[in-house]
């Protein structure tokens, strides 16, 4: 078996959704993938048709593609899927999804079929897994208690689906502020770590986003993260927020690219 293996990989929240300028931030998403030119994308929000356009340049440019997460089998009274894909350049052996039961009524996000999309990929030191997911969000008022809820439902489910001792990535859109209260009871949550090494910059950041300038000047922190369910022993990851012209203009969320070693 070959000694230690890297492979990159890159999350965003691409806010496609029924908005004015989707088609055109799809376009600049589209361009910071290219760029990018990773292993493994994980996309959130990634609801509408210039959405979906961009998943099949993914898959025209080589990678598998997992189904949108709660497509198919919706909650009674959801209007959408989960917004969330996995595409991967690595061989996918096995794809599962897990819907979450736990949401916040009466928000937004109660619309949405929210759940993860776990995968297994090969790599030449064995089977990596990996969770795309997207947690509930803050609408009046906090909901930490129910992305605490919703991580744990995401560590069960993986605790029932992946082989024992293969380390398992938890990536996405986790909704958690790493400047606040909240990262160690997700941590704990998880079994893991949503960082494991210097926590790279703001992917939400009112002052240098100029999709959200006007409404959220003051709001500043991460959200998004490339972390670990369970033990991360034989990964080493490094993580650096995406920020340029084009981060700017196509969501109000940066990406994050990881650099993730398995040894």
């Amino acid at each position: 078996m070959t000694e230690g293996f890297s492979l990159t990989l890159i999350t965003y929240n691409i806010l496609q959704l029924p908005l004015l300028g989707s088609a055109r931030r799809a376009g600049l998403a589209a361009q910071v993938l290219a760029a990018a030119d990773v292993d493994i994308v994980v996309l959130n929000e990634a609801f509408n048709r210039p959405a979906r356009r961009l998943v099949a340049e993914l898959s025209s440019r080589g990678y598998a593609v997992t189904p949108e997460v709660g497509r198919k089998h919706r909650r009674w009274g959801t209007l959408v899927g989960g917004g969330v894909y996995i595409a991967s350049r690595l061989p996918i052996l096995e794809q599962h999804q897990h819907r979450y039961r736990a949401y916040q009524p009466l928000t937004s996000d109660a619309l949405s079929n929210k759940g993860a999309a776990l995968v297994a990929v090969e790599t030449p030191v064995g089977r990596l897994w990996l969770a795309g997911t997207h947690l509930q969000a803050d609408e009046r008022g906090s909901h930490h208690a129910v992305r605490m809820r919703q991580l744990a439902e995401l560590r069960e489910f993986v605790a029932g689906t992946a082989s024992a001792g293969e380390p398992v990535l938890v990536v996405g859109d986790l909704n958690v502020e790493y400047h606040g209260p909240d990262p160690a009871e997700a941590d704990a949550a998880l079994g893991g770590t949503i960082s494991t090494g210097a926590i790279h910059e703001a992917t939400f950041d009112g002052s240098r986003n100029r999709v959200i300038s006007g409404r959220d000047r003051a709001y500043c922190n991460v959200l998004d993260y490339i972390g670990t369910i369970g033990s991360s022993q034989r990964l080493e990851i490094t993580t650096r927020t995406l920020i340029d012209d084009n981060t700017r203009d196509a969501s109000d969320h940066f990406p994050v690219l990881g650099t993730v070693t398995i040894g």
